[in-house]
């Protein structure tokens, strides 16, 4: 039975276990990568995966009867080899291990009397396959059943339907496929153009932004970075159903697109010698932190281009690599 997940679903525990949860196995264990026979999983004092212990069932009962997740506290405790019970701590990866009447793992542990506990595979694991163990091995609820704690311990499994006994556990084992993370690759923003020439002159001279590709009714301008793209498309050409309408046609900003660059009052100038009125002179904006102008493309929308004031701040969205889509007309 396999179960898909993404990267995201999972936490890894070490280098070879994992774990995930699935809707019929709760959390569970499985390996990150092929494990052969005889490999140890974990070594630990006993300190590290038991919570605490109870010197006697009576002792376990009263903390039952007082906590309000009675069912978790059962189902992740168990009678121990000495009479105690021992209440596992979640936060360690053992606690999730989930049974199977052929076990590819065992734990020498001594029913969790013992000082240690080791978690060793029993067979070759491929990567995906759930850890499971034989619980009857592992705390001995049938096999050592006759035991007075034992049968106690079973007693207040029954009265909260909790079931312990390994051969009544008859859930199969899963196959973990991971499916691996899927980041985007790069960005286009879209704005829609009206006046066709006029924001081709814009973005292309006045912003010096080199074309990465020409569609004809599309063009595509890189924007600092490694891969993102101004998209400058023709009005009533879209993918979409409804094609959007640039911002003049809208009657009103509807976008802002912003631009990093280094020397705010350079562009201004810049503007001013092409023609183009700045909707907003460069102003200091100790608020936001930045030292910004505003101004229009042929088409309305509302361009801002800043600097961030902090120099750290300004290189995390600064183009670090110092490679710049903007040509060399505009920076002169």
């Amino acid at each position: 039975m396999s179960w898909v997940v993404a990267d995201a679903q999972c936490k890894a525990h070490t280098e070879l276990v994992g774990s995930t949860w699935h809707p019929e196995r709760g959390d569970l264990l499985f390996a990150r990568s092929d494990v052969r026979k005889g490999t140890v999983l974990l070594d630990c004092p006993i300190g590290d995966v038991v919570l605490c212990f109870y010197p006697n069932v009576d002792s376990f009962a009263e903390r039952l009867r007082a906590c309000p997740r009675a069912t978790e506290l059962l189902q992740h405790s168990c009678p121990t080899g000495d009479g105690r019970v021992a209440e596992q701590d979640l936060s360690h990866f053992n606690a999730l291990l989930n049974p199977s009447a052929t076990p590819n793992c065992v734990q020498h542990c001594t029913r969790f009397a013992a000082d240690s506990l080791q978690l060793v595979a029993l067979t070759d694991v491929r990567a995906g396959q759930e850890f499971t163990v034989n619980y009857d091995h592992s705390v001995g609820y049938e096999r050592c059943g006759g035991e007075p704690h034992v049968q106690q311990f079973l007693v207040l499994c029954q009265a909260h339907a909790v079931e312990k006994r390994p051969s009544l556990l008859t859930g199969a084992p899963v196959e973990v496929v991971v499916r691996p993370a899927v980041y985007p690759r790069g960005g286009i923003t879209f704005v829609y153009s009206k006046l066709w020439d006029e924001s081709r002159h814009f973005w292309g001279k006045v912003m010096g932004l080199r074309v990465r590709a020409d569609k004809g009714s599309v063009v595509f301008y890189e924007l600092p970075g490694t891969a993102s793209s101004l998209g400058v498309v023709k009005q009533g050409v879209s993918a979409a159903q409804v094609p959007p309408c640039s911002a003049a046609q809208c009657g009103r900003d509807c976008v802002m697109l912003c631009l990093v660059v280094d020397d705010v009052q350079h562009w201004f100038e810049r503007f001013g010698t092409c023609d183009y009125t700045c909707e907003q002179p460069p102003t200091i904006n100790t608020h936001f932190g930045i030292h910004n102008l505003l101004v229009r493309d042929p088409d309305g929308y509302l361009v801002e281009l800043q600097q961030f004031l902090d120099p750290a701040e300004q290189a995390v969205f600064g183009d670090e690599g110092g490679t710049h889509p903007i040509g060399a007309e505009a920076r002169n």
